[in-house]
C-alpha cells in the first residue's frame, strides 16, 4: 500500500482520511479511520471508487457485537449482499457464479472484510479467532442481487430501504449450506435440511431466476417463500425439548425459525431452477450512498 495508491483510493470518497469509522472493532476493539481502510482496501485489490461499499462494509459489522462469534470454536463467516444503482456501476456480479470466483468487485470487496477484521480489529486465528475447522467462505462472500431478473423486491427494499437506493446487507453465520436444489427438487425439498443447521436463529435462500420465476408463477411472492420454510422446517418435539421431553407428544412438530428469520435473495444465472440454503441470519442493512 504505496502513499500513492492510498491517496487514490481515498479519493473514492468525500469523507475524511482522519475520520474515525470505529472505535471498537473485533475481536480487539480497536479505532479505524477512513484512512486505515484505504490502506487494507489497496492490498485486497480494490479500485477508488469501491470505497463506499467497504465503509459500508465497516459500519454494518459493528450494527451486532461479532466478538464472541470471532473467538467462537464454531466457524463463523460473513456474507454480504449489495444492492442497488452502485451494483452496476461497479460491474458486480449478480448472475452465473455469482458467489463464485471470477468478478473483480465481489472478490476484491468481499476479501477487504478478512483483512479488516486481521489488520483493524486484531483477529488471529489460534489467539483470537478459535474456529476448529474454519469457514471457505470466511476468504470472501460478497455479491450483488440479481434485482434485473428477479420478480419480486430486493432485499433492501425488504429491509427498509428505497430500490433507487444503494445498501449493502451483512449477514452472520456460514459454517453450512446446503444444495444445489436443482432439476428434479421442489421448494419443500430444502426446510428438512434447515431444519437440521446447528444453532438455527435464521438462514438464507438464494434462488436462481429461472427458479425464482416458476415460483412466482405458482402465485408465491418472496413473503410467501419465506413463510413457507418458516412453518415447513420443523424437527420432532423430542428433539428440541431433550430430556424434558414429555410422554404422548414426543413427535409434534416444532418450528425451528422464528417468523421472520429466513431470507430470500435472488442470484445466478438462468441456466437451471438452482437453490442454494446457507446458515446465515441476523441481517444488518446499511447505506451505501451515506459513504461517498
Amino acid at each position: 500500500p504505496t502513499r500513492e495508491a492510498v491517496a487514490a483510493m481515498l479519493k473514492g470518497t468525500s469523507h475524511s482520511p482522519d475520520e474515525v469509522v470505529a472505535r471498537g472493532f473485533m475481536p480487539e476493539g480497536l479505532g479505524v479511520t477512513v484512512r486505515q481502510v484505504a490502506i487494507n482496501a489497496v492490498m485486497a485489490g480494490c479500485l477508488p471508487e469501491q470505497m463506499p461499499v467497504l465503509l459500508a462494509t465497516i459500519e454494518a459489522y459493528q450494527k451486532f457485537n461479532l466478538n464472541s462469534m470471532l473467538r467462537s470454536t464454531n466457524s463463523f463467516a460473513f456474507m454480504q449482499v449489495v444492492n442497488g444503482p452502485i451494483a452496476r456501476t461497479l460491474k458486480m456480479n449478480s448472475g452465473v457464479n455469482a458467489v463464485g470466483p471470477g468478478n473483480q468487485a465481489n472478490a476484491a470487496m468481499g476479501r477487504a472484510l478478512r483483512l479488516f477484521i486481521t489488520n483493524l480489529g486484531g483477529g488471529a486465528p489460534g489467539l483470537n479467532i478459535m474456529a476448529v475447522i474454519g469457514a471457505n467462505s470466511n476468504y470472501s462472500f460478497m455479491f450483488a442481487e440479481n434485482e434485473e431478473q428477479s420478480p419480486w423486491e430486493p432485499l433492501s427494499v425488504t429491509q427498509g430501504f428505497k430500490k433507487e437506493e444503494s445498501t449493502l446487507t451483512f449477514f452472520s453465520g456460514g459454517w453450512a449450506h446446503s444444495g444445489n436444489y436443482g432439476l428434479g427438487t421442489e421448494l419443500a425439498d430444502v426446510p428438512p435440511d434447515l431444519a437440521r443447521y446447528q444453532l438455527p436463529s435464521g438462514a438464507v435462500l438464494i434462488i436462481s431466476p429461472q427458479r425464482a420465476e416458476a415460483l412466482s408463477r405458482q402465485g408465491m411472492s418472496k413473503e410467501d417463500v419465506r413463510n413457507f420454510l418458516q412453518q415447513k422446517a420443523t424437527r420432532p418435539a423430542r428433539e428440541m425439548r431433550g430430556s424434558q421431553n414429555q410422554a404422548g407428544n414426543g413427535d409434534a412438530a416444532v418450528q425451528v425459525f422464528k417468523p421472520g428469520t429466513i431470507d430470500v435473495v435472488v442470484a445466478g444465472g438462468d441456466a437451471a431452477p438452482m437453490m442454494q440454503a446457507w446458515h446465515m441470519y441476523r441481517p444488518q442493512t446499511v447505506s451505501i450512498d451515506k459513504w461517498r
